[in-house]
């Protein structure tokens, strides 16, 4: 159970890790064609003089570095080799030589490093995020000394364009950091729900399993009491003097007995997840027909109709005692409801197992029907307890659903859907 649930934690994880170096190659393609921006048509555009061949090269190892990258996470690992802070680290200093030969810290550009700076404390443990923001105070730092200075012809154009290029590099910096956060907050937030329904499905579980545990150990203890009133009931039927109206009573109460005896064998036998090829492989026809035949023996004053579709002799499976025992409780808060009533149905639609249990009894309430959807037990005077808890969870064990419905004609129709890809045998 622990182990499911680091292995939801990696799993979610490494997917966020996967999404986070996606925007950053992203964002690194719109680095490369700001930097091609700039070298080529720029200087004519802006009227600088600027070292355009320095600037490609630059523009053209971080597209090489960026097809890299993408070509190892391509080719088969779950994410690219190289670290998320030596590829921010990287980007950092491509921009920093990139701006060292356009004018060094006089280039409005110098603020494009506070992006980075944020994304990395965003994605980058501590001791690397602050790593990476030394390294963007260093790069700041060397380009007041080391650049390649800007010739301006005209000082009012040059101010113009310094403040025009301010502007847009914040504009820029505020977009980019909003994109690359808000994306990177929702895959977060993501992962936390993830986490927490895995959570809550081992939580679910372990009470389940605990619950299970309880059952076997009531059953061995049932199983003694049940012999000795079999015994005593084999004695009284052996009695010459029986009165004839009481010996039908007692052939009841023996076939009552066998079955239960039938019942806490088949808990005992069947406890744990046994392999499909371990079990009785039948038709659905006859899964259905024979849990009808065992509630019949069960409910003899009961009544209990039975509506198969044709298809169903055609689909063969081997039928868990989880799952039987998930329909044997539908079944009893039914006939409970409505002993002459309940219907039982099913179908085979869109991959699906469907099948229906119904009854004409008073319905349940607006308020129980409302939290049928909890997985913990309710606790009513309608039997929908901890077996109806157990049934979900078996039926959710193989992806299936379940549901509940009041019927207009009155009553409550419980509809149960199977994956015929995790049941069927071909």
């Amino acid at each position: 159970m622990f182990a499911r649930l680091l292995n939801s934690s990696g799993t979610a994880a490494g997917e966020t890790s996967v999404r986070n170096r996606c925007r950053l190659n992203t964002l690194r393609w719109f680095s490369v064609a700001a930097m091609c921006l700039l070298a080529l048509p720029g200087p004519g555009l802006l009227h600088i003089d600027l070292p355009t061949l320095p600037l490609v090269a630059v523009a053209a190892a971080t597209a090489a570095f960026n097809l890299a990258s993408l070509s190892m996470r391509d080719a088969g690992t779950p994410w690219a080799p190289f670290p998320l802070a030596l590829e921010l680290g990287l980007d950092i200093l491509a921009w920093g030589l990139f701006i060292a030969l356009s004018g060094g810290a006089t280039n409005p550009l110098i603020s494009i490093l506070l992006p980075l700076v944020a994304i990395g404390a965003a994605v980058l443990p501590v001791r690397q995020a602050w790593g990476l923001g030394l390294l963007s105070v260093f790069a700041y730092s060397l380009l007041w000394q080391f650049y390649w200075p800007l010739v301006a012809l005209d000082a009012e154009l040059a101010i113009h364009l310094h403040l025009a290029g301010m502007w847009l590099t914040f504009a820029v910096s505020a977009g980019v950091s909003v994109w690359f956060i808000t994306r990177m907050t929702a895959a977060l937030r993501d992962r936390d729900l993830a986490l927490a329904m895995a959570r809550e499905e081992a939580l679910r579980n372990n009470w389940v399993v605990s619950l299970g545990s309880l059952a076997a150990g009531a059953a061995h203890e049932l199983s003694t009491p049940l012999g000795t009133i079999g015994t005593l009931v084999e004695e009284l039927l052996a009695t010459p003097a029986l009165a004839p109206g009481l010996r039908g009573d007692l052939e009841l109460m023996q076939t009552q007995i066998e079955a239960c005896k039938h019942s806490l064998t088949l808990l005992t036998a069947r406890a744990g997840h046994v392999r499909a090829g371990q079990r009785h492989v039948c038709t659905a026809e006859e899964w259905l027909r024979g849990l009808a035949q065992a509630w019949r023996a069960l409910h003899p004053a009961a009544h209990i109709g039975l509506a198969l579709a044709p298809e169903l002799a055609e689909v063969r499976l081997a039928p868990d005692a989880s799952l039987e025992q998930a329909l044997r409780c539908l079944v009893d808060n039914a006939i409970s409801a409505d002993p002459k009533g309940t219907r039982l149905s099913a179908t085979r639609q869109e991959g699906h197992l469907e099948i229906r249990v119904s009854d004409q009894g008073p319905g349940i309430a607006i308020g129980i029907l409302v939290g049928l959807d909890q997985r913990a037990p309710l606790h009513s005077a309608n039997g929908l307890g901890i077996g109806l808890a157990l049934s979900k969870g078996a039926i959710e064990r193989y992806a299936g659903s379940i549901g509940f419905s009041q019927r207009p004609q009155g009553g409550t129709e419980a509809v149960v859907r199977l994956p015929l890809a995790r049941i069927e045998i071909p």
